[in-house]
Formats: C-alpha cells, structure tokens, sequence
C-alpha cells in the first residue's frame, strides 16, 4: 500500500452524503483539497474525483476558498462537516 504524504486536516461533505471536500497538508507544509463522491451501490468507499496535490496553498483556509472555486457542489455550501 502506498504511503500517504498527507493529513486531512478538515472534511466537508454535501447534504446526501455521497460527495464530500477534504482539506490537506502536505509534508511540505503546503495545503491542498481533494473532491471525493461515494455512489450508492458501494457506501463504503470512497471514489477520488479531483486531487489538486500540484498547487499548494498557504493555509487550510486558502485551500477552503480554491475548493469552493472548483468544486460546483461547494460553491455557496453551508459548513456540514465529516
């Protein structure tokens, strides 16, 4: 199994539950989001739709806003976290 270089440092998930936005840090202190979705017939995993690992943001907070440009379900979402 590969070994992860980064730690979820907050989770967003929409109102059905079956997509959600994660917050990252890096070993190398840059912050990232990662758009994940979970379809119906297999509840318990989920499926990685966007990781946009290359950018690098300076904080959680800045990852947050650029998640909330370029993830259509985010854009405007009310703070329901995982």
């Amino acid at each position: 199994m590969a070994h992860k270089n980064y730690r979820v440092v907050d989770s967003f998930e929409n109102e059905a539950r079956n997509r959600c936005v994660d917050i990252v840090i890096h070993a190398d202190g840059r912050h990232g989001f990662q758009e994940w979705r979970r379809e119906p017939e297999d509840p318990g995993n989920w499926s990685l739709m966007c990781d946009d690992g290359g950018t690098g943001y300076a904080s959680a907070a800045d990852a947050t806003a650029a998640a909330r440009t370029r993830v259509a379900w985010f854009t405007g979402h009310h703070e329901t976290r995982r």
